[in-house]
């Protein structure tokens, strides 16, 4: 299948495998502590595996953190469609954008105001967008490329570094957020825990990442099982090299409520093909229209966003 190949070339055509990948591991699942998998998705660099116990899904390789902090520095990985409009003179009608202004919104309607932190905020965009609104922002950003330009075309107050090497104090934000890092992180729990300290009380966390419940990663599943494992492309699309854990809104909760939060919305959010420009040909655009549209019909889109409310005592 020329195209199946064509298109798996250019899905990892920006990645430097071996960094992003990392080495194979003894894995016990970042949320129960348990170490009983099976085996999901056996794909040509990776085993995407799931946690008996708690349904977690894990990729089977763990990368090194300072060969990924080194990586995600690099000029080339940030020149790619997928980050073509996080600069400035950022489209606002592009469905990234809207996805940020919708948490704006919903956080508005909330009469919130005063002092929100967005981790792994890249270039800015979404604190650009919250410092028009009236918010007090700050940003940490573990590219230091992405950060300055951040603070130089934005003005925005961005810490180059993660939450593990940053000292901020307890309680200081009104809002925490973070878009599409937490599947990212190989410890989730410490990185939710860090971010809750930062959280006044009756303030919220807003977490953003793909689903893997959306119909979407459903029907790379069945694809993938008619194919008796054969046909990988989709679900290569759907769970990226670069992710460590897959999340669902309910993996996402177990993750995240023990740390004191309720969950007050989901947010849905569509894939924006406008990103994967690369990947967009003949038979596999045409399939992503048809299964967007049905997505947004029954409520099952490939992204959500989820806001917690940290509880009073």
């Amino acid at each position: 299948m020329k195209e199946t190949k064509e298109v798996y070339e250019q899905l990892h055509k920006f990645h430097d495998k071996e960094i992003v990948l990392g080495t194979k591991m003894e894995n016990t699942c970042p949320l129960c502590h348990t170490n009983s998998f099976h085996v999901q998705y056996h794909l040509q660099d990776f085993d995407v595996l799931q946690c008996r116990s708690c349904g977690l899904k894990i990729r089977d390789h763990i990368p090194d953190k300072k060969q990924l902090s080194s990586f995600y520095n690099k000029k080339d990985y940030w020149d790619t469609p997928y980050f073509s409009n996080c600069f400035a003179q950022y489209d606002s009608s592009r469905l990234e954008i809207q996805a940020y202004q919708h948490v704006l919104d919903f956080l508005n309607s909330l009469s919130l105001s005063g002092a929100i932190l967005d981790v792994g905020c890249a270039t800015g965009v979404f604190l650009d967008l919250a410092q028009k609104g009236g918010w007090k922002t700050m940003g940490v950003e573990i590219s230091e490329y992405a950060a300055s330009y951040g603070r130089n075309h934005f003005k925005l107050d961005i810490h180059t570094g993660t939450l593990d090497n940053i000292s901020l104090a307890p309680s200081s934000f009104d809002v925490v957020t973070s878009f599409e890092v937490v599947e990212h992180v190989d410890d989730p729990i410490s990185f939710v825990q860090k971010s809750a300290i930062l959280v006044k009380s009756g303030g919220y966390l807003v977490l953003m990442t793909p689903d893997h419940s959306s119909l979407i990663a459903f029907v790379a599943h069945v694809l993938y099982r008619l194919s008796f494992g054969k046909f990988t492309v989709p679900v290569y699309g759907i769970y990226d090299i670069e992710h460590i854990v897959y999340f669902t809104p309910k993996t996402l909760r177990k993750l995240v409520e023990p740390f004191g939060f309720k969950e007050v919305k989901i947010l849905k959010e569509s894939l924006d093909l406008e990103r994967s420009k690369e990947v967009q040909s003949g038979i596999y655009l045409v399939g992503m229209k048809i299964l967007i549209f049905f997505s947004k019909l029954i409520g099952k889109e490939f992204k959500f966003t989820s806001v917690y409310q940290k509880l009073s005592y």
